[in-house]
């Protein structure tokens, strides 16, 4: 009974969060939904047939509501009005680098929490919202600075009918925009999460020493996430092919190499494997600066190292929503208009219900404790089977080379992480060990690179599909539901 008195409430919450996402909510359907919710608490009291049955439906109503209200509590309206009151107008700002820079072939965009706005020498009002500000890539910029900012704001603008960039924008509290204004620099804040980012930089810095491009820009990208000098041409093969995923912070990637990490030390106590995973994970975050989408992505990992080292699918899952749930109650914007957190989810979630599966399936590959290639298979399959329908649905594009691509490339990320590592790591102390740890590095970083290249030459390696009717993902995760079922009773049958 606990188990559908928390399914209530996960479902109740993460729906009033949805529709609060979709459709403008009144005020008072918060308050009528806290009434019925009590109503039925009432009526509990008295009804002792139908008692646990009238809590639920209380807890759900309840939780809703509190979805509801949370949505509404996270909109800053306030600082937001205050703000667009100087739209179209040249004005002041003064504020902090709030995010890492996100640096692009075309420019690099800041994420600026601002302090204060003036308009023609007037006094600073306070005003306390970020806005993303984009500047050309030279002079560079770092977080924490204090920042002197001259001019425009403006409104995001749609990237294309499918892509509502505006909210995308909003979920991170971002609701302006400035393009190439002039910028004094006025000081540089010292935090923790600023020290972070100066060790990734300088380990960034240690693979560009020892590794030549664009192998460094992969270990980079696959180590700590710097995925941008990469080059907008090797970007687009590796998304046209399907293995965007290894270069991008997310749940998705970090899942799996989590998964492949928990199988590679199967020969490992159950409690030391456990143990090893969550330290790679919680290091690999510190290294990576910490941030909120990288935090979101661990602990999406974490769970399912909790899961695969346990066999306790359904006690992870529960961890899983759990994990979800509270990040929408700290971030309720993120359910509707992060596709990373989306991705996350799903990929986690395949690795829980469909890894064993169909692991069963590829029986005939060899199962090594040191190279277990058949859940490496079995993992990657698993993840790409509900994350497909979604990128198909959210992006609009399907790639036909996807699953033989990652079967191929994906087990040797493992050998080309370690050797970057070991590669930058070295490079700190002694280039005398560096170099040669450097040339075998390169060896796994451009198989990966040159597998991606042979396979974005095939003709119609990659589908793009306009229009994707939300009923289509909707009918393959239902066809993928009946399967998982069939296949539960199918494993009932054979033991009995």
């Amino acid at each position: 009974m606990k188990e559908k008195f928390f399914y209530a409430i996960v479902t109740g919450f993460v729906g009033g969060v949805w529709y609060a996402s979709l459709f403008p909510v009144p005020p008072f359907t918060t308050a009528l939904l806290v009434l019925l919710a009590l109503a039925f608490l009432l009526i509990a009291l008295i009804e002792k047939d139908t008692r646990a049955q009238l809590l639920l439906v209380s807890c759900l109503a309840l939780s809703c509501a509190l979805g509801l209200g949370r949505f509404r509590q996270t909109a800053n309206q306030e600082q937001a009005a205050l703000l667009n009151q100087y739209l179209g107008e040249r004005v002041t700002l003064t504020g902090t680098v709030a995010e890492e820079p996100n640096v692009r072939d075309t420019g690099t965009r800041l994420t600026v929490l601002l302090h204060g706005v003036s308009q023609n020498g007037q006094a600073t009002t306070s005003i306390f919202s970020r806005v993303l500000v984009h500047v050309d890539r030279y002079p560079e910029y770092s977080y924490g600075q204090k920042l002197f900012i001259r001019g425009k704001l403006e409104l995001p603008q749609s990237k294309g009918a499918d892509f509502d960039w505006p909210a995308y924008l909003a979920k991170d509290d971002i609701h302006t925009v400035m393009y190439r204004p002039s910028i004094n620099v006025l000081g540089k804040s010292r935090t923790f999460q600023g020290a972070l980012f100066a060790i990734k930089d300088s380990f960034v810095e240690k693979l560009n020493r020892y590794l030549p491009e664009p192998e460094s820009s992969l270990a980079a990208g696959l180590i700590v996430g710097a995925k941008q000098s990469l080059g907008t041409e090797l970007l687009d093969a590796f998304r046209r092919v399907g293995i965007i995923h290894m270069v991008v912070l997310s749940g998705y990637n970090l899942s799996i190499v989590a998964d492949w990490l928990m199988r590679l030390l199967s020969f490992v106590p159950l409690h030391a494997r456990l143990g090893i995973g969550a330290l790679g994970i919680v290091l690999f975050t510190l290294m990576t600066g910490a941030s909120a989408a990288t935090v979101r992505a661990a602990t999406m990992a974490l769970i399912a190292i909790f899961a695969q080292a346990t066999g306790r699918p359904f006690s992870a899952f529960r961890a899983l929503l759990l994990a979800g749930t509270l990040m929408l109650i700290f971030n309720p914007r993120l359910l509707v208009f992060d596709t990373g957190f989306q991705l996350s989810f799903l990929a986690t979630t395949g690795l829980l219900f469909f890894s064993g599966i169909i692991e069963g399936y590829f029986k005939w590959l060899p199962s090594w404790n040191h190279l277990p290639f058949r859940g490496i298979a079995a993992s990657t399959i698993a993840a790409q089977l509900l994350v497909t329908p979604w990128i198909l649905y959210k992006m609009g594009t399907l790639s036909i080379v996807a699953l033989p691509v990652n079967l191929i490339v994906l087990p040797a990320v493992p050998f080309a992480m370690g050797a970057g590592f070991s590669t930058a790591v070295l490079g700190y102390f002694t280039s005398i060990l560096a170099v040669p740890a450097g040339l075998l590095a390169y060896l796994p970083h451009t198989y990966i690179i040159g597998m991606a290249k042979l396979f974005d030459r095939i003709p119609f390696a990659s589908v793009s599909v306009s229009h994707v009717s939300l009923f289509v993902p909707l009918v393959l995760y239902l066809a993928l539901y009946w399967w998982w079922k069939w296949e539960g009773k199918r494993d009932i049958k054979f033991e009995k």
